[in-house]
């Protein structure tokens, strides 16, 4: 077997910096102007700024190239972080942001192999690809073809190749100390015994202890016979060291990707203006269409989750009255429904997210036929909606009963999954109304007959079934009054006349 570890040492400050850097490609192409705090249009031509990631004891856990070269380091205090660089930005490390979006890179990874590992304790992902060497050739071609996917994102990734999983996550982690990627399966075994001690997933007692013996690399720990390791450092540790051999196979539970989309991005500053988030949205969007055509789904709503500081979200949701699973097609019904959008609070973060998943069907089309399609018809159905506000489009739909105000209903557009498609009722009530006269225009409720008609064609019977709550017995007539109106009108058992439609 063989495994690549991808190691994201600045997982949670990446997602910050990339989206920042959106923000302000974003305001370089929109006319109109745009606030996102205090990350302005300066900082899209000038040098990033010093950004750290801190853990609840105040010290740096992540920092990133303006950062280094100031020089803070890993570990170091804020306050001291403080003093080195001026204008520092720094954020408190959220183990759930990372926990998230360690499983969107898992899903991301997951059409490079369907084996992929999950380690949240150290940020990595595991990637069992022997099964992949069939259609790459040799693992130089398969890296070459994950580190192409994973440069669209922009994260800082430590690889490392190796016959078992821990054994490369381990070089992966430490990359640095290695100095450069160990991708040779066969040069992992030497690449582990230069690693000091202190490599080793183990406590910070432990690792003293193993100092204090003499052992400063890994090679003089393996050296030893386990028995005696056993016997000095405990049973746990010597089992940790057997799982870091080549041969060893712990048992890993697999990634199973979701089964709906979600992906979210979180910004440095807090966003002020509707049209700063058009470009990470687009972003966003982007990946659910990579998404939908690797899975053959499609959708027909997409909701946007805009979260503010005090945990508030706020939802945006659109419609497509046809299923669609182009980038752009939902980027330009967000955009018209975030024009009309008023923000609550300032936005620090973005999900989106597509549940509900449909099946792909293809669409057979003539090529000499001009007229124009159901698709273009939803489209613009949808952008109106889009426009208008959710629920402003109705459309009427046919029901199975006989009762005239009863069998028909609104349903919004959103809520109609073809338009070409035949109105959902039995065969013999849709031949039943081709051969019966129906107005243009039923009122909703019946009104008292109050002039003097000519009946010209009936009588029609219409009776409710036995089973429901409201008995209905009507014989319905054409009739003509003197202002030669065509009217539809009924008889009731006790003899009473009603109007209940007009025909034109």
């Amino acid at each position: 077997m063989l495994w690549l570890a991808l190691h994201f040492p600045n997982l949670h400050l990446n997602s910050l910096v990339c989206t920042a850097s959106a923000i302000d490609e974003n305001s370089a192409c929109e006319t109109s102007h745009v606030d996102v705090g205090h990350v302005g249009r300066e900082a899209s031509v000038q040098e990033p700024s010093p950004s750290i990631v801190i853990n609840a004891q105040g010290e740096v856990l992540q920092l990133n190239s303006a950062a280094l070269a100031a020089g803070i380091y890993k570990g170091m205090r804020l306050g001291t972080a403080s003093a080195m660089a001026e204008h520092l930005h720094f954020v408190c490390l959220d183990e759930a942001l990372e926990h998230k979006k360690l499983n969107e890179l898992a899903a991301y990874c997951y059409a490079l192999s369907s084996d992929v590992v999950l380690r949240y304790q150290h940020c990595c992902l595991l990637i069992e690809f022997s099964g992949m060497l069939k259609l790459h050739g040799d693992v130089a071609s398969y890296f070459s073809t994950v580190q192409g996917a994973l440069s669209e994102l922009s994260l800082d990734v430590q690889y490392a190749v190796a016959p078992s999983a821990l054994l490369a996550e381990l070089l992966a982690r430490y990359q640095p100390v290695l100095l450069e990627p160990c991708l040779d399966p066969d040069q992992a075994s030497h690449a582990l015994m230069t690693l000091p001690v202190a490599c080793l997933d183990v406590s910070k007692k432990m690792v003293k202890q193993l100092e204090r013996l003499g052992l400063a690399r890994i090679a003089d720990v393996q050296a030893l016979p386990h028995a005696e390791l056993a016997m000095r450092l405990g049973v746990e540790c010597v089992d940790y060291l057997k799982q870091l051999s080549p041969t060893a196979q712990p048992i890993l539970k697999r990634f199973e990707p979701p089964e709906h989309f979600s992906l979210t991005v979180n910004f440095e500053a807090e966003v002020q203006t509707t049209s700063a988030l058009l470009f990470p949205v687009k972003r966003l969007l982007d990946s659910l269409e990579r998404f939908l055509r690797q899975s053959s789904q499609t959708i027909q709503s997409v909701e946007c989750l805009l979260c503010t500081r005090a945990q508030h979200i706020q939802r945006v949701k659109v419609f497509s009255a046809h299923p669609e699973i182009s980038a752009q097609h939902w980027h330009n019904l967000l955009r018209l429904r975030l024009d009309n959008l008023e923000l609550s609070a300032p936005v620090l973060g973005i999900e989106l997210c597509a549940e509900q998943l449909l099946e792909l069907t293809s669409e057979s089309t003539d090529l000499f036929d001009n007229s124009v399609s159901a698709r273009s018809i939803a489209s613009t159905l949808s952008r109106i909606e889009a426009r208008l506000g959710q629920g402003c489009l109705q459309s009427p739909s046919l029901r199975n009963t006989h009762v005239p105000e009863q069998s028909f209903e609104y349903e919004r557009v959103a809520d109609i999954r073809a338009l070409n498609q035949h109105w959902q009722v039995s065969e013999p009530l849709r031949d039943y109304a081709k051969n019966t006269l129906r107005p243009t225009l039923l009122f909703d409720q019946p009104e008292a007959l109050s002039e003097t008609v000519r009946v010209v064609h009936g009588p029609e019977r219409i009776q409710a079934a036995w089973w429901q709550e409201t008995p209905i017995e009507r014989d319905y007539f054409v009739a003509v009054n003197e202002h030669q109106q065509l009217l539809w009108v009924f008889r009731d058992p006790e003899q009473r006349w009603f109007v209940h439609g007009l025909f034109a």
